[in-house]
């Protein structure tokens, strides 16, 4: 949406295009006024006044709160575009701006954040213009569109199709760096799962999973469904991978995780790789970042790091080699 030259698009004002981006992003007016110091019935009366030199309602009232119309998601996504804009002027021109270091905004699947970008950003640390770094993690299709929105430099994802079909756009590059395998662990002493495995005996043990709509659950039915079995229901259903790690460790059951995630488990004999006939499909690691970035080299930087890590395993934590798994 272009905003004209003249009329009352003049009126407009950077905070009144915060306020609305704000709105957006908690969904209430209460939430928003907390946010931003502002009492809700000022905030209300700054929706009505920028809804008026859009001539547009830029928000319906739901159950769920207040959601953006087709006018207000249009909206919405030029101002960020506009602040994102003014926060760059403000990093490269502003008072001491030469003695600040750069910043580096990066979104994260949460398996990735806690397994491998420690150790990614430890490495690209090391080199000179050593940045901060400020990281979100979550689920990755919306990390996906705050990285297309501008709100993010960079994202490291698990690169699924739904997230290439929103990253599809000339303004982003986006580059596979690695493909994980994914395996199925449980503990060193759960019972009967010594040699190959075939899925129709999997199907008789207790897994633990996330809900279905995640990755992981997806790949374990497609699967059982290859080899002709009916998909199990998980034991345990939940979202966090570390707390699905703990609880095959504790033996309650098999879980399905990328090799990475378990790696440390694994070597320290923790958990061991449960072999089933057919090997889960395997996973694309990916690093997408803005075309036109102008910290280009450092995410660079950060993406051969994370490749390195990907490449080389943790090492286990007592230094000993990894048992025969």
């Amino acid at each position: 949406m272009d905003l004209p030259a003249k009329g009352p698009f003049n009126r407009l004002r950077f905070r009144q295009l915060e306020m609305v981006c704000v709105i957006a992003e908690l969904g209430s007016l209460r939430s928003a006024s907390e946010r931003m110091h502002q009492c809700a019935p000022a905030l209300s009366k700054g929706l009505r006044e920028v809804e008026r030199i859009v001539g547009d309602p830029l928000f319906d009232r739901s159950p769920q709160g207040l959601l953006p119309t087709k006018a207000g998601t249009n909206f919405i996504r030029e101002a960020r575009k506009v602040l994102n804009q003014l926060a760059r002027l403000h990093e490269t021109f502003g008072k001491d701006a030469e003695r600040r270091p750069a910043e580096l905004t990066i979104g994260s699947a949460a398996s990735l954040a806690w397994c491998v970008l420690p150790r990614a950003l430890r490495a690209f640390s090391e080199g000179a213009g050593r940045p901060r770094i400020r990281l979100a993690e979550g689920r990755i299709v919306p990390l996906a569109e705050q990285l297309r929105m501008g709100d993010l430099d960079a994202i490291v994802m698990l690169a699924t199709p739904e997230v290439i079909e929103v990253l599809d756009d000339p303004t982003l590059v986006v580059d596979q760096i690695h493909r994980e395998q994914n395996v199925v662990v449980a503990a060193r002493s759960f019972p009967g799962l010594r040699r190959t495995v075939k899925w129709k005996s999997l199907r008789e043990v207790p897994w633990i999973l996330p809900p279905p709509s995640f990755l992981q659950r997806r790949i374990v039915q497609q699967a059982f469904l290859a080899a002709g079995e009916l998909p199990p229901e998980p034991f345990v259903e939940l979202i966090n991978m570390p707390a699905a790690l703990r609880f095959a460790e504790a033996g309650l059951g098999v879980t399905a995780v990328p090799r990475y995630a378990a790696q440390r488990e694994i070597a320290e004999g923790r958990l061991r790789v449960v072999k089933p006939q057919a090997e889960l499909a395997g996973v694309p690691i990916g690093f997408a970042y803005r075309r036109s970035a102008t910290n280009r080299d450092l995410l660079l930087r950060l993406r051969d790091a994370v490749r390195e890590c990907m490449r080389v395993p943790a090492p286990a934590a007592s230094g000993k080699a990894p048992p025969n798994s």
